[in-house]
């Protein structure tokens, strides 16, 4: 689309990528430096074995014109995705391809605060490869919690005498690359956050985990 407006959140986009850019660049700027001092006393490394194998190359093969196009029309087509079919199809949360696959195209509150506590030299790169190649974790500590999270669910409501509703993935109305996966929905201003931590799986309440130091009050 040409000699058309992004739009508002194209616009508030576009403005933090700016902003996001300036950051990284700083923080590449700083980490030159401080490499450069620290390893200036070392020996010279010798080339790569030929069997070693092949890093990839972060090659600028994309103007800037180029990269903005896509970013807005990447953008575009997370606007036109259908919010209400995406919650009701993505309920069963952890054992659901598509909640992974939707999620993995937006910034969802389990990363959120790690990405705004990004230090000046954390790498930017190996954090977008956590975020979208990671494997999907499999403990015995998450496992639990998701064996367990619709007994705590029903634990709630019995105690708040209230009804939770669950749902699926929850994607923003103005800024469709943020999203949140809550374990209920209680009301229509109201969410719950359902923990069942492993290591009190033996623990009678709460109480005596506590007091066992099983669990903190943080």
């Amino acid at each position: 689309m040409q000699n058309t407006s992004p739009g508002k959140f194209g616009k508030k986009y576009l403005k933090n990528i700016e902003r996001i850019r300036a950051n990284c660049l700083k923080r590449r700027q700083l980490f030159s430096n401080n490499a450069s001092s620290k390893f200036k006393s070392r020996s010279q490394c010798t080339a790569a074995d030929q069997n070693y194998g092949l890093a990839e190359p972060l090659i600028d093969t994309m103007t800037k014109e180029d990269y903005d196009k896509k970013k807005l029309l990447f953008l575009q087509k997370l606007n036109e995705a259908d919010r209400t079919e995406i919650e009701i199809c993505t309920r069963d949360q952890s054992n659901n391809s598509l909640w992974y696959k939707e999620r993995r195209l937006r910034i969802t509150a389990s990363n959120f605060g790690t990405i705004c506590k990004m230090r000046p030299y954390t790498s930017c790169k190996k954090k977008i490869h956590s975020l979208l190649y990671a494997p999907n974790p499999k403990t015995k500590q998450l496992t639990y919690g998701n064996v367990m999270e619709s007994k705590g669910r029903k634990k709630f409501e019995e105690m708040y005498n209230v009804n939770v509703q669950t749902c699926g993935l929850i994607i923003d109305s103005d800024l469709p690359y943020l999203a949140a996966s809550p374990d209920g929905l209680v009301g229509e201003n109201a969410i719950i956050e359902i923990k069942c931590p492993y290591n009190a799986r033996n623990s009678e309440s709460l109480i005596e985990a506590f007091n066992n130091k099983l669990v903190s009050d943080r």
